[in-house]
């Protein structure tokens, strides 16, 4: 019976694996198991495809990144001589330490230094508006030039939202009740001279700021329509009446921007140091340095500028905060190789 039954499944009488003869064709799927088309797999395909695509990418983006490492080197020195000598136009002396923020490939902050002089340009476009406007008037005495309020008396507080790309976005979200914008809305209305440490900067100058003579400048509004108020300042010490203009013209605001800007360049020098003692010695020293250089831009921004529109008006305030921006980095620089 067994014997019957085994003839009718001829293909199981024999153990193919006891076979000699090799096996051409794999009958469970009639396909050749020989060939490639059997064992390829579509997505696994894809997939090297694609590692070898970023592999040449990036093969082809280093000749590319080395190349403009190298533009960028080439040209510092003649590109910062370029931004110092236009250091005046306010666009460009916001710019001015992007050849070495580039050179030391801080493209994060060369970024936000970008983005900072787009966001400003409505507010810088309309000082360098009244500065044209002043020699304009000294050329043709026909042209009304209406100086804003007497720079020569008087001071009017800085912003760091009030005339830029970013007045009405944020004026909408004080509208809507957002307590973030309220807070910076508060923050926005202070300089320098209005924190502790403005306060002790006032105790040692006897610094007072003549409130019955404040001036309000029409001129000069945010989104909302409040307008900015210029201050007329007395002091015991010698120094202290341009230092009380100085630090009414530094937003904080700004000093926490432009702080934010450096944090690229202390979270890369805690790379350096082969133990955590050097790592944090790295850190604690490109921290320093960044301070340095905050501090040093800003006081020298906010001297210049006081300086030049005491004497000169419009015109002497964007002089005044190009020669500043630029003296101020040049110390910088000094003290830091001292650091070094």
């Amino acid at each position: 019976m067994d014997n019957n039954i085994s003839k009718l499944y001829p293909q199981y009488q024999n153990d193919r694996r006891q076979n000699n003869r090799s096996v051409d064709v794999e009958r469970r799927s009639g396909i050749d198991r020989r060939e490639d088309s059997r064992i390829s797999n579509d997505k696994f395909n894809s997939d090297i495809q694609k590692f070898q695509i970023t592999i040449n990418e990036n093969n082809e983006k280093k000749p590319l990144i080395d190349t403009f490492d190298k533009t960028v080197s080439e040209n510092k020195e003649s590109t910062e001589v370029l931004f110092k000598s236009l250091s005046p136009i306010a666009p460009v002396r916001r710019i001015s330490s992007l050849p070495d923020k580039l050179e030391n490939h801080d493209y994060l902050s060369a970024l936000g230094l970008s983005s900072l002089a787009l966001v400003n340009l409505p507010e810088d476009l309309r000082d360098i508006k009244g500065a044209i406007n002043q020699i304009r008037s000294k050329i043709d005495k026909n042209f009304i030039y209406d100086p804003l309020y007497n720079r020569k008396t008087h001071q009017h507080s800085f912003s760091f939202f009030r005339g830029t790309m970013l007045d009405e976005p944020l004026q909408k979200q004080i509208d809507k009740g957002n307590i973030f914008a309220e807070k910076l809305d508060k923050l926005d209305r202070k300089t320098i001279y209005e924190t502790k440490l403005g306060e002790k900067i006032q105790n040692f100058f006897g610094i007072e700021a003549n409130y019955d003579n404040i001036t309000v400048v029409d001129g000069i509004k945010n989104a909302a329509g409040k307008k900015a108020r210029a201050y007329e300042f007395t002091a015991k010490k010698l120094g202290g009446e341009i230092t009380a203009r100085a630090i009414k013209r530094i937003p904080l605001l700004s000093v926490i921007a432009l702080g934010i800007l450096e944090l690229p360049k202390i979270f890369k020098s805690h790379n350096k140091g082969d133990n955590i003692a050097d790592k944090v010695k790295e850190t604690g020293k490109q921290t320093l340095k960044s301070g340095i250089n905050v501090t040093s831009v800003l006081t020298g921004i906010g001297y210049g500028g006081a300086i030049g529109a005491k004497h000169g008006g419009a015109v002497g305030s964007l002089i005044g905060m190009g020669a500043g921006a630029v003296f101020g980095s040049e110390v910088s620089k000094k003290i830091q190789d001292l650091i070094d």
